[in-house]
């Protein structure tokens, strides 16, 4: 198999889809409080509406390449098993539930600033099987890990900003504490949570890494993650 094969450029197409939902996703806004804070949002809902609408794009064109590439020329189809079915009963179990939703298009698409539907859920099962599929080696492992945790640092370094009061805080009231730290999330909760990712994976790549100035990379990146994860002041993290 030559480099230059539809095998894999099509890999190499949805193995890239892979890496933007790692590092465009979190950054993702239609407005940047502190930046633009004299323009109008682009969306109405200024930050989950973008993400969500990214996550189904690259899932929809990564899937696409990596069928067209079995269906043409064949593929090596990587599999956990248990994953496989903890992930299909969740996508059932769904599924049912939005059958039986006393509000089907909320069931679906989910509500206004979290759309945690049902479109959603098989999102991101296309994504996990996508990454499972194509990080085929510790070098691609590290790569996607690299990628989040580098836009999970500066997804973190704005919150920090704005928690500080270095950045001004978006016009009119707040449904949280101006202090705590939102970000590209719009929302302490969600931010908390996303940010155990990267810290996680930052403080792998630093343990593991042989280099001293790429392993003070890491540990800075780890700390700022870790910074901003406090000023989140959320429980759930």
């Amino acid at each position: 198999m030559s480099a230059a094969s539809p095998w894999a450029s099509g890999l190499s197409v949805a193995r890239w889809c892979v890496y933007l939902v790692a590092g465009l996703v979190p950054v993702a806004a239609s407005y940047y409080p502190g930046f633009s804070d004299t323009a109008l949002p682009l969306t109405y809902d200024q930050y989950v509406v973008v993400k969500f609408a990214l996550v189904l794009a690259l899932a929809g064109v990564g899937l696409g390449a990596w069928l067209v590439t079995a269906a043409t020329e064949g593929v090596v189809l990587r599999r956990v098993p248990a994953v496989e079915y903890a992930v299909g009963a969740l996508l059932v179990w769904a599924s049912v539930s939005t059958l039986l939703s006393v509000h089907r298009p909320t069931a679906v698409l989910g509500a206004y600033a979290r759309y945690e539907g049902l479109v959603s859920f098989f999102a991101y099962a296309v994504v996990a099987f996508l990454a499972l599929q194509v990080l085929d080696s510790p070098k691609r492992l590290r790569e996607c890990a690299l990628v989040l945790v580098a836009s999970g640092s500066l997804v973190a370094v704005y919150g920090l900003l704005q928690s500080l009061g270095v950045l001004a805080a978006p016009q009119g009231t707040l449904p949280f504490e101006a202090e705590r730290a939102f970000s590209t999330f719009g929302n302490p909760t969600m931010l908390g949570v996303f940010l155990l990712m990267p810290l996680a994976l930052a403080l792998a790549l630093a343990l593991t890494e042989g280099g001293r100035r790429l392993r003070a990379v890491f540990w800075l990146a780890f700390s700022v993650c870790g910074a901003a994860l406090l000023l989140t002041f959320t429980r759930a993290a």
